[in-house]
């Protein structure tokens, strides 16, 4: 037993110390002899300490006690203090002394870091925390004994330790009052509960968290009890299975009515749910469902599934967690079809054509029918898409998509390869006769005039076939009718070619010319020359010409052999722009008078910064506008835009003049110099060569020298190559003349300003 006595001041209040130390000991204190005055008087004291405030001298006095039974007590008194389950203390509550420690037990000295004496030298403020800003303990006890009136006063709060941290206690105690019902003492018995407030405070803070986690988690939790009720659902859960997504209305328990039906419509077995199953003992493991909830949707769920059970192995109950997935399976859905389609026109694309197309070729064809792949390529898609803008071409695209499978037949396939090319799988063919056949009607159908934005658009295709034989692989078939599909390009645009061995080879070649044409351009291996245009009449040279020429080789290659490739490349537009240039800069370095004429192509017509383009080229080189000619053909204009208009308008006013090139070889001449604001007409070379044999070459030539006059326009007869031409040129009043008769392209440096007639050597083939 802890060494322990109470002052002997303190032996005068033995009966109510001793009730406290009973309570507070959970003790029987009985007398073996009987029951003694001592054991009465415990009983006795413990009968009145019902009351919050107890008057300790009437107590005494109600209860006699013999020295005897006095020590006895004492004895009892100082036993609970010394060796008690919990800390107690005699609290002086005196003015002059109020909140001194008087007694305290060792069990509440090591709840407070002290020794016993330590802590009969502090008062209650010296434990109380102050930055809670709490009265101390005296006089909190105090004030809840007065003011409640309960029949025991228990607060609890936090102690100050020796070290300064903070330990919480239950506090009980009993106020003793004097013979004049004036407080006097308070008898205090501290528990240690700082444990369970840690615990508590833990378990509140948990709790939190998973509330919060559970309320906003968007994944749905439902859990039952053994017998399958359910007893608890978040938010998430119920808004995946009723649709409603304002949880304000959420009901307190699980409608039943809330649980999904299959896709079919028809309700889910008791057994089939998901905590049923689980009750049973089966995991889910997200096991997908296809669900349709309480408002009728359709959705896909991700289910796991679980039973809960106690330490000794019963079943508390199961839980489970859905997580919609259908807007993740619907995305999926789509990613998958985009990998198989196009995005423009929903057509297969090139990994679904593969896949029908390999699947074709294994399965047996009866009655020796076999497999078609026919490559369609839409002519001159790009001068439309360039002029009309990528929205028409995109809609052009959409309804030759549409024209092409509104002729397919039964189990073909149509495909979108890229850019403007379709491939067509026929499956069942009886040979190359009947491939073609659908080749021709494709590209008939094809050429048919469209609505597109309530303009009239036509458009043609060229078309390669080819026909499989045995044992033949998909890719190769594809590269196959590529070939033949150009050359249907070479034999012209709007036509069908069917493969043959040696293609190869030819449109190897013309691949080859295109990458050697971009590493020409990139090593400025095309030079620009110029042709001089001479007064008829002073014989003086007023215009140049600039062609572009291919030097490869040490050879000079001249525009017919490349032109085609630059064209369907797009490169075009890269020599366009540095035919441009160049002649601006040589015109303006060589004379202060002399006009350049500069050939744009269908390309650079389109750009819809053509004016821009020529407006920097002008001023970059210095040359003034006036002396600036485009010259246009009717194969750019054929497919110009209100947007072509009005860029040349806005040139024209800057002082750039424009020429109509090649006039009367197209049937839509006239319709263009309507149309165009043009300033030159410049007279096809075919007209010129003829006019001296053909009366109908004669006369055309006359007829447009006269028109353009009347019209105001100044003409330049190309292809003069002989005196005699010259004459009857002159003769019918042709402003300027260009030819062979006086130079061919030369280099700047080599341009004459007063050509001497000579005649012409075998001449070039002509150069617009």
């Amino acid at each position: 037993m802890t060494s322990f006595a109470l002052p002997a001041r303190w032996r005068v209040v033995l009966p109510p110390l001793a009730v406290v130390a009973a309570i507070a000991a959970g003790w029987a204190l009985v007398d073996p002899g009987g029951t003694s005055l001592a054991a009465a008087a415990l009983l006795a004291a413990a009968g009145s300490a019902g009351l919050a405030v107890v008057d300790r001298h009437r107590l005494a006095a109600d209860v006699a006690v013999s020295t005897r039974e006095r020590d006895e007590l004492a004895s009892v008194v100082e036993a609970v203090f010394a060796n008690g389950p919990v800390g107690m203390a005699v609290i002086d509550l005196c003015e002059d002394q109020r909140g001194r420690f008087l007694v305290v037990n060792p069990q509440l000295a090591d709840f407070l870091g002290r020794t016993v004496a330590e802590c009969e030298t502090l008062r209650c403020v010296d434990v109380t925390p102050s930055e809670d800003g709490l009265a101390d303990l005296a006089e909190e006890l105090l004030t809840v004994a007065e003011r409640s009136g309960r029949t025991r006063v228990a607060v609890e709060r936090p102690l100050v330790r020796a070290d300064g941290t903070t330990v919480w206690g239950l506090l009980s105690g009993m106020v003793m009052t004097d013979r004049h019902g004036r407080p006097d003492t308070l008898v205090l018995q501290v528990q240690d509960i700082d444990r369970r407030r840690r615990l508590q405070r833990d378990l509140h803070r948990h709790t939190a968290f998973i509330e919060a986690v559970v309320t906003d988690v968007e994944v749905g939790l439902i859990a039952c009890d053994a017998s399958g009720e359910v007893t608890l659902f978040n938010p998430a859960a119920y808004t995946q299975f009723s649709g409603c997504t304002d949880t304000r209305q959420m009901p307190q328990t699980w409608p039943r009515e809330l649980w999904p039906r299959h896709a079919d419509g028809s309700r889910f077995r008791f057994e089939e749910l998901p905590l049923q199953r689980a009750l049973a003992g089966e995991v889910l493991v997200n096991e997908e469902f296809a669900l349709v909830r309480g408002d009728g949707d359709l959705r896909t769920h991700l289910t796991s599934a679980r039973r809960m059970l106690a330490e000794d192995g019963t079943v508390m109950g199961a839980v489970v967690t859905v997580n919609d997935i259908t807007e993740r399976k619907r995305n999926e859905e789509a990613m998958a079809l985009m990998a198989r389609t196009d995005h423009l026109t929903g057509l297969p694309n090139r990994r679904l054509l593969n896949a029908r197309l390999s699947e074709a070729l294994r399965r047996p064809n009866p009655q020796a029918s076999r497999v078609a792949l026919l490559f369609l390529d839409l002519d001159r898609f790009k001068l439309i898409n360039d002029s009309r803008g990528h929205e028409v071409g995109d809609r052009l695209l959409q309804r030759i998509a549409d024209r092409l499978l509104d002729g397919l037949r039964p189990g073909d396939t149509v495909a979108r390869m890229g850019g403007d090319e379709f491939v067509v799988l026929c499956d069942g063919v009886l040979g190359e006769l009947e491939a073609l056949a659908i080749a021709d009607r494709i590209r008939h159908d094809v050429s048919q005039p469209l609505l597109v934005d309530d303009d009239e658009v036509v458009i043609t295709c060229s078309i390669g076939v080819v026909v499989a034989e045995d044992g033949a692989h998909p890719d190769d078939l594809v590269r196959r009718a590529d070939l033949a599909m150009y050359a249907a390009k070479d034999a012209g645009r709007a036509a069908v070619s069917m493969y043959r061995d040696g293609l190869s080879t030819a449109v190897s070649r013309r691949f080859h010319l295109e990458r050697r044409l971009r590493t020409a351009l990139r090593d400025d291996e095309l030079v620009v020359q110029y042709q001089p245009i001479v007064d008829a009449v002073a014989g003086d040279t007023v215009a140049v010409e600039a062609l572009v020429r291919w030097q490869r080789d040490h050879q000079l290659l001249l525009p017919a052999e490349f032109i085609d490739v630059a064209e369907d490349s797009g490169l075009i537009v890269d020599i366009d722009r540095l035919v441009l240039s160049t002649a601006c800069r040589t015109a303006a370095g060589i004379d202060d008078q002399l006009t350049v004429n500069v050939n744009l192509s269908s390309r650079q017509l389109a750009d819809r910064d053509l004016v821009s383009l020529v407006t920097g080229m002008l001023d970059t080189s210095g040359l003034a506008p006036e002396r600036l000619c485009l010259e246009l053909t009717e194969r750019a204009l054929i497919s110009a835009g209100a947007g072509v208009d009005a860029a040349l308008q806005v040139l024209r006013q800057q002082g750039v003049r424009v020429a109509l090139d090649d006039f009367g070889t197209g049937y839509a001449s006239l319709t263009y110099l309507r149309r165009f604001a043009v300033d030159v007409v410049k007279i096809d070379h075919s007209f010129v060569r003829g006019m001296l044999s053909s009366r109908n070459d004669h006369a055309i030539v006359a007829a447009t020298i006269d028109l353009a006059h009347e019209l105001g326009l100044s003409t330049v007869a190309e292809g003069v190559e002989t005196p005699e031409q010259e004459r009857v040129l002159t003769d019918m009043g042709c402003d300027r003349l260009q030819g062979f008769w006086y130079s061919r392209a030369v280099h700047s440096a080599d341009l004459p300003r007063h050509p001497v007639a000579r005649p012409g050597t075998s001449p070039d083939r002509h150069i617009a």
